[in-house]
């Protein structure tokens, strides 16, 4: 197992200052380690989904990666919640059926039969206007006139008043939670340079799919009817790129590590979040606005001293009550 941490080492106390009032006792860190699902190690009826698993099926099996990334807590930390609602216009009749959808009605037809007729005779002054609205609009675009007149504008030119659409706010489901982060990458050294490279490409190796995994295609019948070996191995070849593997899952969490230690103190930190998706990745190799670099050593690809990291996460599993109370 290997531990791409950034930075390196832990800030340390100036020559001429306290070592209690300079010294770094502990680094906040985010933990990132990927997971990739083992689809050919499962049962039958296996479900790789995360927010539920359907009835008579089974989770399938999900490999963590040895490696993880340890960067150090970026200069924002935020997270939301997402609940969506719209906005309904209920209406006097739909206002007027709602209020009865409580009452006992016995099964009684007639009951029911003269609540509509009741919501029907409160809707009648805003159909009237409607309606006149509608034939007055009608009556000027078939004489080449403008018009925009509405019940609400008759109501408002003539009584002084518009209809209550009894507006109503109603849920209609949640949004998965999405986390991103920025971070920024200064190398000290060529070990830390390196190291920062390593880290990108982790993220990179887990964000990606891979092409392959098709179906070994018998091309003799194409051979067989006059197509040329070169055209039967080119479709072979497409066949066998036909899919891509699905990428890495993402567990993250908020960690605490002290100098001196490689492990982390297991309670978590903040809050906790579903296994993710990474949907973006943003690497700006010139943050401060001028590229510099490292010179290359050993014949190695040149390393820039600063680069800034974005990652956007999308959670799998919707955040409810119950998963509050546990510390998301």
């Amino acid at each position: 197992m290997s531990i791409f941490r950034y930075p390196l080492s832990a800030p340390v106390a100036g020559e001429n200052a306290p070592l209690e009032e300079g010294a770094t006792e502990a680094i906040d860190y985010v933990c990132f380690q990927r997971s990739t699902v083992s689809y050919n190690d499962t049962k039958k009826g296996a479900f790789s989904g995360y927010s539920f698993t359907p009835p008579g099926s089974d989770s399938v099996k999900r490999d963590p990666n040895p490696n993880r990334v340890y960067l150090a807590m970026p200069k924002q930390l935020n997270t939301g919640f997402a609940p969506r609602y719209k906005q309904i216009d209920l209406g006097v009749v739909g206002a007027s059926a709602l209020s009865t959808m409580g009452a006992d009605l016995g099964g009684d037809l007639k009951d029911v039969a003269q609540i509509i007729q009741q919501a029907a005779q409160a809707g009648l002054p805003e159909f009237a206007s409607n309606a006149i609205a509608d034939v007055a609009n009608g009556l000027a675009q078939a004489g080449g006139l403008s018009g925009g007149l509405d019940g609400n504008a008759i109501q408002a030119l003539t009584k002084g008043r518009v209809f209550n659409p009894f507006k109503e706010q109603v849920f209609s489901g949640l949004d998965f939670r999405t986390h991103n982060f920025n971070f920024k990458l200064l190398s000290r050294s060529e070990e830390e340079a390196r190291r920062v490279k390593d880290i990108i490409n982790y993220f990179k190796f887990g964000a990606l799919p891979t092409a392959g995994q098709g179906e070994t295609v018998d091309t003799s019948g194409l051979t067989e009817a006059g197509l040329s070996s070169t055209i039967a191995e080119g479709v072979s070849s497409l066949a066998g790129q036909r899919f891509f593997t699905v990428p890495d899952t993402f567990n993250i969490k908020f960690i605490r590590v002290k100098p001196d230690q490689v492990s982390a103190d297991d309670n978590f930190m903040h809050f906790k979040i579903h296994p993710s998706v990474c949907t973006g990745i943003q690497i700006n190799y010139t943050p401060d606005g001028q590229y510099t670099s490292f010179k290359s050593i050993n014949g190695d690809m040149v390393q820039v001293p600063a680069i800034q990291l974005g990652l956007t996460f999308a959670e799998l599993k919707l955040v409810t009550k119950g998963d509050i109370k546990q510390g998301f």
